[in-house]
């Protein structure tokens, strides 16, 4: 009967909103990847074939990527595609014990992040509050300080989806170490068929 359940992710997923602020994360950590890789290539194109630096060029660089860490934190943080240094899986074998171990986790990330999103807030406020100014392009050095808060809040608020997700998924959801290896054997063998049917077939 466990199976039969609906996953909260496919009940979520049908929502229009949700949807569009998946995408919107997407395209914005897709933009200003090739902004900060522009940038980059600008300033070492004038600087060493023309000889030329482009005055506030390396203050641009520093904003465009402060928004590509950030937004890149928050897409990385919905997909869990984020580096994990987590040994303690490979002791895990029931899958009751690696629904535990998800729901331990994100217990630790959102307490984190209520943390770091509470001093992200503050240090924001005393930023734009104050008079401070880029030196080259004179904008408000509150603009190079934006994408932290707006990035610790918006991976605040996936981490608590997935507490939520892996606390409501029955343990059935979950796949053991083992389950997954043979999943992807699985997956590989069956793409290997399926290319030397194609040669076979040329």
């Amino acid at each position: 009967m466990d199976k039969e359940k609906k996953l909260v992710e496919d009940v979520v997923e049908r929502f229009a909103p949700w949807r569009w602020l998946h995408v919107f994360f997407k395209i914005a950590t897709i933009a200003f990847l090739m902004a900060t890789v522009l940038s980059i290539f600008l300033i070492v194109l004038l600087r060493y074939v023309f000889h030329f630096n482009l005055y506030g060029m390396d203050e641009i660089l520093t904003i465009v990527s402060m928004w590509l860490y950030f937004m890149g934190g928050i897409y990385g943080t919905y997909e869990e595609s984020h580096i994990q240094g987590d040994l303690l899986n490979l002791a895990w074998t029931k899958r009751w014990q690696y629904k535990a171990h998800k729901i331990y986790i994100y217990v630790v990330c959102v307490f984190l992040m209520l943390l770091w999103s509470y001093w992200g807030v503050k240090y924001f406020k005393n930023c734009i509050g104050s008079t401070r100014r880029n030196t080259a392009t004179k904008l408000p050095f509150w603009i190079n300080q934006i994408p932290i808060p707006i990035g610790m809040w918006g991976m605040l608020f996936y981490s608590v989806y997935h507490l939520i997700r892996n606390i409501i998924n029955p343990v059935s959801s979950h796949m053991t170490r083992q389950e997954k290896e043979e999943a992807e054997k699985k997956a590989l063998g069956i793409d290997g068929l399926a290319a030397g049917e194609e040669g076979s077939n040329a």
